[in-house]
């Protein structure tokens, strides 16, 4: 479903972030009755503004407020209200209380009546003599501000199943009753130590009973938060948990309520083990810098990666910040008055910058003097760094929300000693006294040898440079380090194809790369070890992206061009044919390959319905592959456009119209073409928009319409339908066998993610208006999860009978659950972001007619989209699962738009390429690449052949849902009217 910047206001002020909170300033900044005030009270209004949602019924009015309008801000005066308001419809509030009104008029009067100098007292008489007649649209229109819809990633934290103090006593009662052995009396350098554990029996113990912990330093990290939570302890009360023989350790409880079950005990086990890695980092930066191990800062820096304030940093700075930052606990809360506080201070406003702070658990607020609270920052936002650069006193004070905050901090002289030692490693090369070359030299790992990284650099030298350091083994099919994917899947940010494939084709790849140009005849004599590492690495990218290598014209004109250049040796003949990586891609895909078994089925089953419209194309789409449109004219007469290619403009599209209109173009008429939306809003598409088809909602309709009659455009009757069925009216959701719909799920989602092409996510994030590639496959695969999302909303609320929907929630929990036993977190994720939606989640009475057991199942697959710590939940369990796989895309999405946003595409003052910034890029995107690479095989889906699953397959790829958020939210309340 699309984000809405509602959605952030229908949480509760204290839970916005801070980056919900700049969405609403930046949002409430369009609404006309706030466009006139100053940014600093509309900061205050976002901190205290809720929301509220009322239906429509009005029938009379003296005045129409249209959206954007304000009213009632004479509450200041205590006086009675002079009018009454009525919703014409389904209406969407922004209210702001009376006591915080008061506030914020008494602290910025001056800029109320600079808003309002009416002083917003309405006239009633007045109003009634500007009358005006109601729109008939009922929506509203605009032009696209953004070519895309924006995929829900949910912000809002899921609650733990268990307290953690609950689930440290059950893991207490298991160990003392089936386990007494390993509690007992200990005796240590002749003192005698009763009924204790051995730190390191305490590890081997837990992860005996919990197959789920993979590293004994997620055992540490479960005991150190019992520890914390006063739980545990060490029997001298001097050291924190160790996986040690030597240290013992006493449980504070002395007895355990009733028998334990096992489901019992697994639910606590996963509540500790969520928080664990919580309380292992903060073990971890306790120690001393100088004490730690190189494991140790491994350790730190992956768990550091998890927090969104760091992990966007540059590779090279993560690694110093995990070596010399600390950590720092503050056990006592400030409180909140906004004049008189009562605190101890993380920093404060006027003081000289001593340090950098990342909060890693808790909340704090931002005050600043004779402006009081200006923001809240939350786990994985960091503060003071500006300070500390700048050698400035703080400009503000910050204040803990809560008791036993903690934060990772860096000193400023450390700090100022990793920036030294960052540029001690640098090695700049020029050519005519201007740098083209910034690399940095790094250490070997598992990726790399030891050598130079590439930190910025001119695009013609970046691909000198990879060029220079590839190997001359044509023969090897694999994938070569991080520099090739790093270049291949970033490249068309700032070279085109054509740049590169003449530059791969010119002698200029026969230069030295420290700037001095290697002699003609001895270059003649080592073209063959260059040309070896050209092919090398045009069979690398060919591994990277086969089928766009297979399908782009000018890329098979690019090999056809590179094997005439080296017709002259016939040992590259083979190479340059490219059969090496063929056959290793035939090996990779040769077994069960989905997409060719299904194929097979709906041609040769005797259950086929679609042989002649078989769903799994073997390629992706491109810009000339060719779609149907159907455009409709404001009177809902139909005009069928067959075959449009979707690199076709919205100009294009308007021409192709017109054509079918037979339309005298002499007539000077302009015409828009419009996106319609089923809840009536309307979007101008812009002249140079592209692959429509692709990004218009899943019931959007497509109108042509003069300029000046735009709003008299109203949506077709099959954009709002009112049942959800196969296209013959015979199969429900209720009907279909629940594990063979999440095979069929599994196997659709992958044949879509199968198609996407990397440098589809670039255009994605910048826009194809300029690119030479569209993202087609991956705006249908986005638009599969907005489906899903709405399908399963719309399942639940078209059913009427409360017993029936409470069924249909249970089969929606159970797909789930087997999507993710799949490792399909595509539709996992989709399901269970619907039922934490309004229109559901308000569905009480349904909700308690589903078993308890089926609401810890819901919990604990909800954990999976937790937004705690980055989203650290999903992230660590998609670094372990093994293909295939399905990734959760939205994630993906919100992390380049994240790199996008914080890194700059040339550093400050610099011409060069900022080249970290496309690691950055990469390294998010490696991840799919892979999921691509490992198809599902018929022994993971067995239902697909199973003789009744056609129809599971003809219901799921032809879904019918409502994508209008308001019926939606009006269905839900007919359903169950509170």
């Amino acid at each position: 479903m699309v984000v809405e910047w509602i959605d952030y206001l229908k949480k509760r002020p204290e839970d916005r972030s801070s980056l919900e909170l700049e969405i609403l300033l930046c949002s409430l900044k369009e609404l006309t009755a706030l466009k006139a005030c100053p940014e600093e009270l509309l900061r205050r209004i976002c901190q205290y503004a809720t929301h509220e949602s009322l239906k429509g019924g009005g029938e009379k009015a003296v005045d129409i407020l249209e959206e954007g309008s304000d009213f009632g801000a004479d509450i200041r005066h205590n006086n009675p209200r002079s009018v009454t308001v009525i919703t014409k419809e389904h209406c969407q509030f922004l209210l702001v209380d009376k006591s915080d009104f008061k506030m914020l008029f008494d602290k910025y009067s001056s800029e109320f009546v600079k808003i309002n100098p009416d002083d917003n007292k309405p006239d009633a008489n007045t109003l009634k003599n500007t009358l005006r007649n109601e729109r008939n649209t009922g929506g509203s229109f605009s032009r696209r501000n953004s070519n895309r819809s924006t995929i829900r990633v949910p912000s809002q934290r899921v609650q733990p199943l268990m307290n953690v103090k609950d689930a440290g006593k059950l893991l207490y009662g298991h160990l003392k009753k089936k386990f007494p052995q390993l509690i007992k009396d200990k005796v240590f350098h002749h003192v005698v130590y009763k009924q204790c554990c051995v730190g390191s029996e305490l590890v081997d113990w837990l992860m005996s009973i919990a197959p789920m912990l993979n590293h004994r330093d997620h055992a540490v990290g479960i005991w150190q938060t019992l520890i914390e939570e006063e739980i545990l302890e060490n029997v001298c009360k001097k050291h924190q948990f160790k996986d040690s023989d030597t240290l013992f350790y006493h449980f504070r409880i002395s007895r355990t309520d009733g028998s334990i079950t096992n489901e019992e005990l697994n639910i606590a086990i996963k509540v500790l083990s969520q928080i664990g890695p919580d309380a292992f980092l903060r073990l971890l930066l306790s120690k001393k810098p100088s004490e730690r191990t190189d494991q140790d800062v491994e350790a730190i820096l992956k768990e550091l990666s998890n927090i969104d304030g760091v992990s966007q940093m540059l590779p090279m700075v993560k690694t110093k910040l995990a070596a010399i930052c600390t950590l720092e606990i503050f056990k006592k809360s400030g409180t909140t008055e906004v004049y008189y506080f009562k605190y101890d201070s993380v920093i404060r406003q006027g003081d000289m910058a001593d340090y950098w702070y990342i909060i890693l658990k808790g909340s704090v607020e931002v005050f600043i003097t004779g402006k009081g609270v200006v923001c809240s920052l939350n786990e994985g936002d960091d503060f003071g760094k500006l300070a500390l650069v700048n050698r400035a006193p703080r400009a503000a004070t910050v204040i803990t929300k809560q008791d036993n905050c903690c934060f990772a901090k860096v000193h400023k002289d450390d700090f100022n000693l990793a920036l030294q030692h960052c540029e001690a490693n640098i090695i700049r090369l020029k050519e005519n006294d201007k740098e083209v070359l910034v690399l940095e030299r790094t250490a070997r790992n598992e990726h790399r040898s030891e050598g130079s990284s590439v930190i910025e650099g001119a695009p013609h030298k970046i691909l000198d440079y990879l060029i220079e350091t590839r190997s001359t083994d044509t023969t090897r099919l694999q994938v070569d380090g991080e520099f090739i994917p790093d270049f291949y899947f970033t490249y068309p940010l700032f070279m085109s194809k054509t740049d590169l494939y003449s530059k791969l084709l010119s002698l200029q790849l026969f230069h030295s790369y420290r700037g001095k140009a290697i002699d003609l005849e001895k270059a003649a004599g080592n073209s063959i070890e260059f040309k070896a590492k050209i092919i090398h690495t045009i069979i690398q990218f060919y591994l990277l992206d086969f089928n766009y290598f297979n399908e782009d014209p000018e890329t098979v004109a690019f090999i056809n061009d590179l094997r005439e250049e080296l017709v002259e040796n016939s040992a590259f003949e083979e190479a340059t044919s490219l059969q090496y990586a063929s056959k290793c891609r035939e090996t990779l895909y040769r077994n069960n390959r989905i997409v060719e078994v299904m194929r097979d089925f709906m041609f040769e089953s005797e259950y086929r319905l679609y042989r002649n419209n078989v769903m799994y194309p073997p390629l992706p789409l491109n810009g000339r592959d060719k779609v149907n449109l159907e455009v409709y004219q404001c009177d809902h007469t139909k005009i069928p456009l067959e075959q449009i290619p979707y690199e076709f403009s919205v100009g294009e599209i308007l021409v192709e119209a017109k054509k079918k209109m037979k339309e005298d173009q002499s007539t000077g008429e302009v015409y828009h073409l419009c996106e319609v939306k089923s809840n009536k809003d309307i979007i101008i598409l812009e002249a140079d928009e592209r692959s429509i088809a692709s990004k218009i909602g899943i019931n959007s309709t497509l109108f042509l319409a003069v300029k000046g009659h735009v709003d008299t455009c109203t949506p077709l009757s099959r954009q709002n339908p009112t049942k959800i069925s196969t296209p013959d009216g015979q199969t429900y959701f209720e009907n279909l066998n629940i594990l063979t719909t999440a095979h069929q799920l599994t196997a659709y989602d992958y044949e879509l993610l199968s198609k996407i092409t990397m440098h589809e996510f670039l255009c994605y994030i910048n826009g194809d208006h300029q690119s030479e590639i569209l993202s087609t496959n991956l705006d249908y695969f986005l638009k599969r999860y907005n489906e899903i999302e709405y399908w399963v909303v719309s399942e639940i609320c078209l059913t009427e009978t409360c017993n029936k929907r409470a069924n249909i929630v249970k089969r929606f929990i159970k797909l789930a659950e087997h999507c993710k036993q799949l490792n399909n977190f595509h539709s996992c994720t989709a399901i269970l972001s619907a039922l934490l939606t309004t229109p559901i989640t308000r569905l009480t009475q349904t909700f308690e007619k589903i078993h308890v057991k089926i609401h810890k199942k819901l919990k604990e697959l909800q954990s999976i989209m937790d937004p705690s710590r980055n989203y650290r939940t999903y992230r660590s369990m998609a670094k372990e699962i093994k293909p295939p796989f399905i990734p959760y895309t939205p994630l993906l999405i919100r992390d380049l738009l994240a790199i996008d946003t914080k890194n700059e595409f040339r550093k400050e003052g610099s011409k060069l390429i900022n080249f970290e910034k496309m690691r950055l890029i990469s390294a998010r995107l490696r991840p799919f690449r892979k999921a691509q690479d490992h198809p599902y095989t018929i022994e993971k889906l067995p239902n697909l052949l199973s003789n009744n699953s056609i129809k599971e397959y003809k219901y799921i790829r032809n879904l019918k849902v409502i994508d209008n958020e308001s019926k939606l939210e009006e269905l839900s309340r007919q359903i169950e009217s509170h």
